[in-house]
């Protein structure tokens, strides 16, 4: 799995917001703010990673088993 490249994360008044550009923007109407778990799973998704990765990705994060 990889994240999509026509979409762009910025930080606004302390939010993570994805922003959809280019061909994205005509699919996603409009923005998508990013809950602290989700900012982990998209950071990983910038290069290409499995799904067990992302769940690797979690655990470490909020130290769970």
């Amino acid at each position: 799995m990889k994240a999509i490249q026509d979409v762009v994360l910025r930080e606004i008044a302390g939010e993570h917001l994805l922003i959809p550009t280019g061909q994205a923007a005509l699919r996603i109407h409009g923005m998508i703010n990013l809950s602290e778990s989700g900012l982990v799973l998209w950071n990983r998704l910038q290069s290409d990673c499995t799904e067990q990765a992302l769940v690797d990705a979690i655990l470490a994060e909020y130290d769970v088993d």
